[in-house]
């Protein structure tokens, strides 16, 4: 019965927000971004609260519904903040405001998979809350970062020689019971596996396994871990995951692009840091599979500092990525942005990005479909071989 519920609140139901005009909701001020997105999304998801409220289901399955509706649409509006916002400090001050209201203890325990989500996205929000008060305070880098309890110069030795997840979890520990920071971190770990990011799923249950040595989710944690080993082993010699030689030294994207001539090249802009990026990376088969033998070759340009090159390495490969591959940092980047974009109306350098360029090595198609919308992407890319 709940799960009829469930169906018909549509408890993940894609917000209106987001299946409009991008390119405008980023343009959006702190107070259009209030009028127009939180006031209608929360009238939008109390109405489905009500229904839920009025369903003959136990007083259990409501809470448990209720709990996931508010932790979704959490972290939907958490997401706004997400995709290039020209007002930087409208979109952080909204995101703020938005966590303020909200009550990082679920209603029932344990909680459903979105609950999880928003927890993740609360360390977040603490996060952003810190360093603003960092500013706002003139703390200085030897002093505690509030929330965190570690000082900033410590914090960034911390996440260069983790990760951001690492540094997320110890935000959850300091601040959350342990009850709720056992399955967060267990969600966290599952995230790394699911997104075959290897790594970061090892340093993780390092941690995790620390704090809580008795867990009833080591066992299958490290089951699934040993299982991301074999791959990367299958693919440490597999010859369709090319790594660019001497991309350190390519100094712009025509380097690559003109040894590629005969081809339609589909460039993938992305980071192993970005979670729409790593969406999108589950349509790749599909993609590929539409196009093998055709002349289409598939390039990713990634953005990860250096101390992440061992982690970029294992990522391409554990996820099977075959392509062509090169790496730069956010200071290396920056010439290739200026040519994707330099004839571009929106200039604005979110990730994920894709290109198309023909055959001649021009780029024809800035700001390229994703590989989520197939047909439309496919008709972009065949235009070019014909």
């Amino acid at each position: 019965m709940e799960n009829k519920v469930m169906q018909h609140v549509n408890v993940e139901e894609y917000p209106f927000f987001f299946a409009k005009d991008q390119e405008k909701l980023v343009k959006l001020s702190y107070l259009e971004l209030q009028e127009n997105v939180l006031k209608p999304y929360l009238a939008q998801r109390d109405e489905k609260i009500n229904k839920v409220m009025a369903a003959n289901i136990s007083s259990r399955d409501k809470k448990l519904i209720i709990t996931e509706l508010k932790a979704i649409a959490f972290n939907y509006l958490n997401d706004v903040a997400r995709i290039g916002f020209i007002d930087k400090a409208a979109v952080t001050k909204f995101i703020i405001d938005v966590f303020d209201a909200s009550n990082p203890t679920p209603e029932i325990f344990p909680a459903g998979p979105q609950f999880y989500g928003y927890i993740d996205n609360y360390v977040r929000y603490l996060e952003t809350k810190a360093f603003l008060k960092i500013g706002e305070e003139k703390i200085p880098p030897s002093q505690p970062i509030p929330y965190f309890g570690i000082s900033l110069d410590s914090a960034n030795i911390f996440v260069k020689k983790y990760s951001k997840a690492q540094w997320r979890f110890l935000g959850a520990a300091t601040n959350l019971p342990l009850n709720i920071v056992e399955q967060y971190t267990f969600q966290l770990i599952t995230n790394s596996i699911v997104n075959k990011e290897l790594r970061q799923a090892i340093d993780l249950t390092s941690a995790f396994q620390k704090l809580f040595p008795k867990s009833e989710h080591l066992i299958p944690i490290n089951e699934q871990i040993n299982g991301l080993k074999s791959i990367l082993a299958e693919n440490e010699n597999n010859a369709a995951i090319k790594i660019l030689a001497n991309f350190e030294n390519t100094q712009s994207i025509y380097e690559v692009i003109k040894s590629l001539k005969g081809k339609v090249v589909y460039l993938d802009v992305w980071g192993t840091w970005c979670g729409p990026c790593k969406e999108e990376l589950k349509f790749n088969p599909e993609l590929k599979a539409k196009f093998k033998g055709k002349d289409v070759v598939f390039v990713y340009l990634d953005l990860d500092d250096d101390n992440l090159d061992h982690a970029w390495r294992e990522f391409i490969k554990v996820n099977q990525m075959e392509g062509l591959h090169l790496r730069k940092s956010r200071q290396t980047i920056v010439p290739f942005w200026k040519e994707l974009l330099a004839n571009a109306t929106d200039k604005t350098e979110y990730y994920p990005q894709y290109f198309i360029f023909d055959k001649t090595g021009k780029l024809v198609v800035t700001k390229a479909k994703r590989p989520s919308q197939k047909d439309e992407l496919y008709t972009q890319i065949e235009e070019f071989l014909k």
